[in-house]
């Protein structure tokens, strides 16, 4: 039941980016775990992981998710495009998981500067793994043939850049030879459909 709730979160359709309107924005969405949050039987946190995953689902086929992803430790990423920030948190309050304050939300809106998002198949879909990187400051790619996709936030002096890169079996001494961050605010694996970032 645990792998099948774990496959449904992750497969979510993506949108090409090219359909957008003009009048929209993307929202990058932290899913950061609440360390407070209540204590639940597991049947009760298993029925709230099930609502979380079907609106996941809904909000990916009504063209408002763009992707999502887990991340390891806990807590996950949500890429959302709607009209304003207060449309984007009216999606987000549709998830029964987050109106029950199992994550503390972090939302920014961004922009793409390198790379791209685009739609993975869903008959085709394969999870893979990358590594994402959450930093703060200036943003330097010293070697771009694992970078797949930098997003910047607006109004914070902050983004993220994920990587083509294994952590599990690499580490950060090496990946360091790719990027260089005024400050590296944590770097962490990421899972997601293979080709959300046009690879």
């Amino acid at each position: 039941m645990k792998n099948n709730l774990f496959i449904l979160f992750v497969l979510i359709l993506l949108i090409p980016s090219s359909s957008f309107s003009a009048d929209k924005q993307y929202y990058f969405v932290f899913l950061n775990t609440n360390p407070n949050r209540e204590k639940l039987s597991e049947e009760e946190t298993m029925k709230l992981q099930e609502g979380h995953l079907n609106n996941i689902n809904r909000l990916a086929k009504e063209g408002k998710l763009i992707t999502a992803g887990p991340v390891k430790g806990g807590g996950g990423i949500f890429i959302l495009i709607a009209s304003s920030m207060d449309e984007a948190n009216e999606y987000l309050q549709t998830d029964p998981a987050i109106k029950a304050n199992r994550f503390n939300l972090e939302v920014y809106p961004m922009n793409i500067a390198e790379g791209n998002l685009c739609k993975v198949d869903s008959d085709d879909f394969e999870m893979v793994s990358y590594t994402l990187t959450r930093y703060k400051g200036d943003f330097v790619s010293k070697d771009k043939s694992k970078l797949l996709i930098q997003i910047e936030f607006e109004d914070i002096n902050e983004g993220i850049a994920v990587f083509n890169y294994d952590l599990e079996k690499g580490n950060m001494e090496e990946l360091n030879d790719y990027f260089l961050a005024d400050e590296n605010i944590y770097t962490k694996t990421l899972w997601i459909g293979k080709g959300s970032f046009c690879e």
